[in-house]
């Protein structure tokens, strides 16, 4: 694992700072307003950091890859999310990367599972799967597709099951997996 420090800090920083504590004897310099300076500390804080991803790997000219993992979360995260409004069950689930059609193309991750809503009825039930492909569609961020499915009702008439409904999730439009809120 690469770690990369600014220790010692970059000899422009130093150099910047001491001006606010000057030797013994040696005169503050007042001629630039706090303004220019805050600027200038910015900037060699910028320029240093990107030097820091550089020696990291992280110089900004390779996007982050789709993931199966980010986009799995990313659905999951919205169930949880709405877990007071919906009672679901995942029977199955899986992530798998589907290549862009052209090299502009980032492609996508299929979000593919089997899912049971609950409610007191068939009725309810279809009624929080319906809340649920609207959350999906929602989602600006990351949302790409859904691909829908024929319900089923559950024998018990307590529910409807959903098999192989399809979510397409553009990973690449997220921060560390995380949407943007």
């Amino acid at each position: 694992m690469s770690q990369a420090t600014m220790v010692p800090p970059s000899k422009d920083i130093v150099k910047f700072a001491k001006q606010f504590r000057p030797a013994k004897g040696e005169k503050r310099s007042y001629s630039r307003p706090i303004e220019n300076a805050f600027s200038d500390t910015l900037s060699f804080l910028d320029r240093d950091l990107n030097k820091l991803k550089g020696e990291l790997g992280d110089t900004g000219s390779i996007k982050q890859p789709q993931s199966a993992f980010v986009a799995s979360n990313l659905v999951l995260d919205l169930l949880r999310k709405n877990s007071s409004r919906w009672r679901t069950s995942i029977h199955k689930f899986s992530g798998e990367f589907v290549d862009g059609r052209s090299a502009q193309e980032n492609g996508w991750v299929d979000i593919r599972m089997d899912i049971v809503f609950y409610g007191s009825n068939s009725a309810e039930a279809t009624r929080a799967y319906e809340q649920f492909r609207n959350e999906i569609e929602d989602q600006d961020d990351w949302f790409v597709k859904l691909d829908e499915k024929p319900t089923k009702e559950l024998p018990s008439g307590d529910g409807i099951i959903v098999e192989g409904l399809t979510i397409g999730v553009d990973t690449t439009k997220v921060i560390t997996g995380v949407a943007k809120s």
